[in-house]
């Protein structure tokens, strides 16, 4: 079945920072039902600090969200040694329209949460999945997962920012695009939707309300591009403690959902509660920095 959705809405707020949020408003709570892949589980894999630690980093997210009240998601964690750390997606997509080049699709989370319809019937929302290992030897689950300055370990990661990272990819960070081209074919994502691809080797997210926090197109990471930033002397490379960078997750490091991570996702069509948005104006000087920026990277790669 197809939902049809307003993707490119406008909020008419104050400037801030990047990476400040304000406090957030009281919202609908939104439920989640976590079960496991049981033939997955390792030993040394504690499924309570697992699904202790998912729940609150779903909870970052939707907190800044006009969700159905009382929805329900459900979530499913499987353990598997065939992808190098962790991975998140919905399940599914729903349509919501053609845009001239190809038919767009949504994350499904997306819809329920903004719609409360299901569009997997009583499949799951979400797939989580996490190397057993990479669990075991390199996470550090918050035994208070949320708290305040949380005492992680300086030789682990936090799994706390890791999960919230992947909820970032199955509410709107995904899609089809080719992650070197940006070829696409006869259907997209609403993040596809929204990538430019000018032709100076990196790929741009365009979004309205994206651009106006970061000042300009958002660059996604080279061949990982439903990611924000680049390595150091390439475009995006302010971007590297951005919750959703595609370089790097630092060890000993708490991360926290940006405004610019919100302001992509509600371009995207999440919905994001407007009130939480608070994004600067686009600059002639930003949109003149972003050309030159292309100018001199072109030049530097045809030498």
């Amino acid at each position: 079945m197809s939902r049809t959705t307003q993707h490119f809405r406008r909020a008419f707020l104050a400037s801030a920072c990047i990476t400040c949020l304000v406090a957030p408003l009281s919202a609908a709570p939104v439920y989640w039902d976590i079960r496991f892949d049981e033939d997955s589980i390792r030993d040394g894999i504690s499924t309570s600090l697992v699904r202790d630690n998912l729940i609150a980093a779903a909870n970052e997210w939707t907190q800044y969200m006009d969700a159905v009240p009382g929805v329900r998601v459900d979530v499913l964690v499987r353990f598997d040694t065939s992808i190098p750390r962790a991975g998140g997606r919905s399940f599914t997509s729903a349509y919501v329209g053609h845009n001239g080049q190809f038919q767009v699709w949504e994350q499904a989370l997306s819809t329920k949460l903004r719609d409360g319809f299901d569009v997997n019937g009583s499949d799951p929302d979400v797939e989580i999945i996490i190397n057993p290992n990479y669990a075991i030897n390199t996470l550090w689950f918050d035994p208070n997962p949320g708290s305040p300055n949380p005492a992680i370990p300086s030789n682990r990661v936090d799994a706390y920012s890791v999960l919230m990272h992947e909820l970032g990819h199955a509410l709107a960070f995904n899609g089809w695009r080719n992650e070197y081209t940006g070829a696409i074919g006869g259907f997209g994502s609403t993040f596809d939707a929204l990538t430019i691809v000018p032709g100076d080797g990196f790929m741009y997210f365009v979004g309205e309300e994206a651009m106006r926090v970061y000042g300009g197109p958002v660059p996604l990471t080279w061949g990982n591009i439903y990611h924000v930033g680049n390595n150091v002397g390439f475009p995006g490379s302010d971007l590297l403690d951005d919750l959703m960078n595609g370089i790097i997750m630092r060890r000993g490091v708490r991360y926290e959902v940006s405004l610019l991570n919100l302001a992509i996702a509600y371009d995207s069509g999440v919905p994001v509660n407007p009130a939480f948005l608070v994004i600067p104006a686009p600059t002639t000087l930003a949109i003149v920095a972003f050309g030159l920026a292309i100018t001199g990277i072109r030049s530097r790669r045809h030498r």
